[in-house]
């Protein structure tokens, strides 16, 4: 890719490219950094010269922490004979109680081996129905020890696809948040005195909230030949709800105030509110406390709609609910600091009795994996063959790796 991109600009055009892949950042001409973090806490510019003065910048190290791998891998799960897709007859091992990193060249049959075969195989197994995103024509003798698929309570495959397309679910609904938000904001004086239940507190039903716009705080307009536009509803001027409700503050915030804070202020706000705060940190540790409590979920891309879910796992898991989690590059789009974060809650998940199965190509990510599976060498028909699974380490020594060169470097 980054060949490609230099033969672009000896043709004499000029590229810009957002990216988070050093391989790209280091070969650039010229490096902008914004930041330093995310949100509220960025749009500053870090750094702006070149790539190669700027790898002594604090901002530009490894920030990924040394998370030791597990050096005694859980009870292995034994699937055999799998010739899904470009896949050569290939048997592979995974660990249950722990990280799995699935890698290879892209097209090397990763998503074959572990979307397409592995999770309809034990999907099946526990009675529940394969998602539409996953082929259910996989090509595979067994699946065993049996004991040990029985022993896995439920199998999700955690995808990047959105999370709904209802403009009416935010953060804080979708995680449940905007319960309890509801709750404290009806138990003030001012909304006792003015009547104000709960619900008079929520967008979704009649009440407290702007009849006009219905709670969305826009509405939209038929301009004829041009089409239709989202404008902001003049009614309440976008604020979704009648004087009333916006007048019970917490905090000097009333609730409109609460939904257009980011997720990293509202933890701070809601400090002393346990059910709350709880809920908001582990977003925080997801990287996406720069998302504000009101935005719309139908907005998230699929890195935030992706780490969203996994945040749902965190708060619903226990410490002997033993699943297995299926992810799909949860990596994409995400920055070495947001993969550290990432690489810490699949950790978690995993300290808690959790099967976590990454397909991934981020070299951090790889590097902190406790049992690690290469297929390749190359793509296509030239792929589909075993090429390694062990501990990360044992990696380096393997001649047809085409990941062990950068990993090892």
């Amino acid at each position: 890719l980054l060949g490609v991109v230099r033969e672009l600009c000896h043709q004499g055009n000029t590229v810009v490219v957002v990216e988070h892949e050093r391989t790209l950042i280091d070969g650039a001409d010229h490096l902008i950094e914004v930041g330093p973090a995310a949100g509220h806490l960025g749009g500053e510019i870090v750094y702006d010269g070149s790539p190669q003065k700027a790898k002594d910048q604090p901002s530009r190290q490894r920030q990924l922490a040394k998370l030791s791998a597990n050096d005694r891998p859980g009870p292995m799960l034994k699937l055999k004979g799998v010739k899904t897709n470009n896949l050569k007859n290939i048997d592979v091992q995974i660990p249950t109680g722990c990280l799995t990193v699935v890698c290879g060249v892209s097209g090397s049959g990763k998503t074959s081996l572990v979307e397409h075969t592995l999770y309809p195989m034990v999907a099946k197994a526990k009675g529940k129905e394969v998602t539409s995103t996953a082929d259910t024509g996989y090509q595979a003798a067994s699946l065993t020890p049996k004991k040990l698929v029985d022993q896995i309570a439920d199998i999700e495959l955690v995808s990047q696809a959105p999370l709904g397309r209802s403009t009416r679910s935010n953060i804080a609904t979708f995680l449940g948040v905007m319960d309890h938000i509801r709750k404290l904001l009806a138990s003030l004086p001012d909304a006792k005195h003015l009547g104000l239940k709960p619900g008079a507190f929520s967008f979704n039903t009649p009440g407290g909230r702007c009849e006009t716009c219905r709670g969305l705080g826009t509405v939209v307009e038929d301009l004829s030949f041009l089409g239709e536009m989202e404008v902001r509803c003049p009614d309440c001027e976008g604020r979704r709800f009648n004087d009333a409700v916006l007048s019970v503050k917490y905090r000097e915030k009333n609730l409109n105030d609460l939904l257009q804070m980011t997720v990293a202020e509202g933890r701070e706000h809601f400090h002393d509110q346990a059910p709350i705060a709880k809920v908001l940190g582990i977003v925080v540790n997801m990287g996406l406390g720069y998302v504000t409590l009101g935005q719309h979920t139908s907005s998230f891309s699929g890195g935030e709609a992706q780490r969203l879910k996994l945040a749902s796992i965190l708060l619903t898991g226990s410490n002997d609910y033993n699943s297995m989690l299926i992810f799909d590059e949860p990596s994409t789009g995400l920055s070495d600091r947001d993969v550290d974060n990432l690489v810490r809650q699949l950790k978690l998940l995993c300290d808690r009795g959790h099967t976590v199965v990454v397909v991934e190509h981020h070299l951090d990510l790889i590097a902190a994996a406790d049992w690690l599976v290469e297929i390749g060498p190359e793509a296509a028909d030239a792929g589909g063959e075993l090429v390694y699974e062990g501990p990360v380490v044992g990696l380096k020594g393997v001649k047809a790796s085409r990941t062990a060169p950068f990993l090892f470097q």
